[in-house]
């Protein structure tokens, strides 16, 4: 598998595991943009981004993403807790409802066994 980390957190916690396992690359929105199309169609890629505006950013561009599932949104003011874990503002929402509106699924599920809710249902509560 190969994993593309876009921003710049906890990059060191992504690149620890058997160098076998997978492969890590740390690019930018742009980058990401340019060279995804790139790829074998052999190849899993991960893309973890700091923000949902950001996962916007590369749908715009025509990254291939069909599923985004958001966890760790941190609360702080000016956001508004939806769940647990994921915490969002205006501009959030805007992103998201961009992601829908080019068909990607939207869901918050922190563990497999979890139920997938859509975030903008949980915002709209």
């Amino acid at each position: 598998m190969q994993m593309l980390v876009i921003g710049f957190f906890a990059m060191t916690s992504f690149t620890m595991g058997k160098a076998d396992e997978y492969a890590v690359r740390f690019f930018s929105i742009d980058k990401t943009i340019e060279v995804i199309s790139k790829a074998s169609p052999k190849q899993k890629i991960f893309i973890l981004c700091n923000n949902p505006n950001d996962v916007a950013r590369l749908v715009e561009g025509n990254v291939p993403i069909t599923h985004c599932n958001v966890g760790n949104m941190h609360f702080h003011e000016g956001k508004k807790q939806i769940t647990k874990t994921v915490s969002v503002n205006a501009s959030d929402i805007s992103a998201f409802e961009r992601l829908v509106e080019r068909g990607v699924t939207c869901t918050i599920q922190n563990t497999p066994d979890q139920k997938e809710l859509h975030v903008l249902e949980q915002a709209a509560v």
